[in-house]
């Protein structure tokens, strides 16, 4: 067995993500919490959990002209990304069972036709979720 305890090391990390993420999820529903860090002027990162979601938003103002008389002119962009936990745990569950699997170089038909409706039904399910 080649590179066993690099295996047993990925899953127990991904198997401890999980377990944090899982006890943050519970605790999402009872405090709020937020992080945030401030860049270059104007330029604000933050992630804040709450209610079962974990909300990602990034703000940017980038200088898009300078005038001679010292204006200036400023592109802002706001953008959030919201993710829920269940969907976190479930990547990091996945991923904590990767190793587990014995991958062969040779695949089927049936294989490529299964992996295919699979991605097809993870992107039909991230569409219809928007």
């Amino acid at each position: 067995m080649k590179h066993r305890k690099l295996r047993i090391a990925w899953s127990v990390a991904w198997g401890i993500v999980a377990v944090l993420l899982i006890a943050l999820w519970i605790r999402s529903y009872w405090r709020h919490d937020v992080f945030w860090e401030s860049g270059p002027p104007r330029n604000i990162d933050w992630v804040q959990s709450g209610s079962g979601n974990v909300t990602i938003a990034i703000f940017r103002r980038t200088l898009t002209s300078f005038a001679s008389n010292g204006s200036a002119e400023f592109n802002e962009s706001l953008r959030f990304q919201d993710v829920p936990y269940w969907l976190l745990v479930i990547a990091a569950t996945i991923l904590t069972s990767l190793p587990l699997f014995h991958w062969s170089n040779r695949f089927s038909l049936r294989t490529l036709l299964i992996a295919t409706t699979l991605v097809a039904v993870g992107l039909g399910l991230i569409v219809w979720l928007r």
